[in-house]
């Protein structure tokens, strides 16, 4: 693969598999997120049902960490 920059625009669970999916492909090309979301792409519904209550940590909803 070439060392060219990704853009990923929008936060949600089809930009996390795009990534994922690059990142499978592509170890070294840096991959940029774009988003009006200010973290990691999350799993929408468990958010809105046990983040939000406190059931879980919202850091266990992101789909990776900002080292990925």
């Amino acid at each position: 693969m070439s060392n060219d920059s990704i853009v990923i625009l929008g936060g949600g669970q089809s930009a996390a598999n795009a990534i994922k999916s690059i990142r499978n492909l592509d170890k070294e090309s840096p991959i940029m997120l774009v988003s009006e979301e200010n973290s990691l792409p999350y799993e929408r519904p468990p958010l809105s049902k046990k983040c939000i209550t406190g059931q879980q940590s919202f850091d266990s909803c992101t789909f990776f960490t900002k080292e990925f």
